[in-house]
């Protein structure tokens, strides 16, 4: 059985860069390798000016504060999360990096796809390399 996944252009033309290049491969192997990692992309992609606390991300996203924190400093880590420190509270924002921003820009349209996010979120669930 071939473990090659089958690679459809964005727009459905011929010379578009196919949606899970190796880039977004790596990306989603080395970061995003987890729902709520790719979650909390999908999140500060979409609200790229927020700058927040982790209980109220976890609140607008629906998910623990728990499970989100250990996450959110997952990406602080690999720079797509930028935290800031302040007296008494961490808060978190979308990163300032353009070559972050690009590259997660390009997983959220490959994610806006509904075959090549079932592929994602199936890869994801397995574990496995793309």
């Amino acid at each position: 059985m071939n473990n090659t996944i089958l690679r459809r252009p964005l727009n459905g033309g011929g010379d578009a860069p196919f949606c899970l290049d190796g880039e977004v491969q790596k990306f989603l192997e080395e970061t995003a390798n987890s729902l709520l990692k790719l979650e909390l992309i999908g999140f500060f992609h979409r609200n790229p000016s927020t700058l927040d606390i982790v209980e109220n991300i976890s609140s607008r996203i629906g998910r623990s504060p728990e499970k989100v924190a250990k996450e959110i400093e997952d990406l602080v880590r690999a720079g797509y999360i930028d935290k800031y420190r302040r007296e008494n509270f961490v808060l978190y924002g979308y990163t300032k990096g353009e070559g972050k921003r690009k590259l997660a820009e390009k997983l959220m349209r490959c994610y806006g796809d509904r075959t090549e996010r079932l592929k994602i979120i199936t890869k994801i669930l397995r574990g496995g390399e793309f």
